[in-house]
């Protein structure tokens, strides 16, 4: 902890990173000390300084962990805003994700059962959604899920059309900590030549369906303390493309 130079030019901004791991019942002594002596020397060496030199401490441990890990592919270019935790750690970081409960939509196929098995991988309860048309393919999902993140059956199946006038309340039964709106459709054609329905359908399953739901989420209270609402989108909705005007409307960034 001591610092590499004693002397510092004027106007140095000496900044010192740090891991902040929550402190936990039956650690180490020197590792319960260390995060408050980090930060009780920087205090310190902040009062020392003169010729307007600043002394900071940067806690990121839940930013590192995430950069340094396989979440984290394919994530690049991005500019990183460092503020104020709302929670604290969680108890284990091999499960994160403990004790909450996940929906994803259009769970059966592809990136929804990716997003499904993660999730469970990390702790939470995950409840699949997707179509009728999808169960077999959601029933394999959900009970290969099971096997690998066991749960004791609390992994759900859940067949409902988004888009369905009733699909709102049938979601929000229940509390829920993470929705993964996921589920969506394709109608492409170039614009000109695009009929009204094949916008409609789009719009209303990739977009409107979502606002429904998170306004029922919202309305009936069930959204637990740090709910997270993540919409799926698409490089489609980033950047364009031929035919799919509708989709890119549906899929914004």
């Amino acid at each position: 902890m001591r610092p590499a130079s004693p002397k510092a030019a004027n106007c140095t901004r000496p900044t010192l990173f740090s891991r902040c791991d929550a402190l936990r019942r039956g650690q180490r002594l020197h590792r319960r000390v260390r995060p408050r002596a980090l930060h009780k020397r920087q205090s310190a060496h902040g009062k020392e300084a003169r010729n307007g030199i600043t002394a900071n401490l940067v806690q990121i441990d839940a930013m590192l962990r995430f950069f340094l890990s396989l979440r984290s592919a394919y994530v690049s270019g991005q500019v990183v805003h460092i503020a104020a935790a709302s929670a604290g750690a969680p108890d284990s970081w091999n499960k994160p994700l403990a004790g909450k409960r996940a929906l994803v939509t259009g769970a059966a196929p592809g990136i929804g059962a990716s997003i499904s098995k993660v999730l469970a991988e990390h702790g939470a309860i995950v409840t699949g959604l997707d179509i009728e048309a999808a169960r077999n393919a959601l029933d394999q999902t959900m009970l290969s899920i099971e096997d690998l993140s066991p749960s004791g059956g609390a992994q759900a199946v859940l067949l409902a059309d988004i888009a369905a006038p009733e699909a709102p309340a049938e979601v929000a039964a229940g509390g829920i900590d993470i929705v993964g709106h996921n589920a969506g459709i394709t109608r492409d054609k170039t614009i000109a030549r695009m009929i009204s329905e094949m916008w409609d359908s789009v719009i209303d399953i990739n977009l409107i369906a979502q606002e429904r739901i998170d306004g029922t989420l919202c309305a009936q209270h069930v959204r637990r303390a740090g709910v997270r609402i993540v919409a799926v989108s698409s490089i489609s909705g980033i950047a364009g493309n031929c035919g799919q005007t509708n989709y890119a409307t549906s899929r914004p960034a």
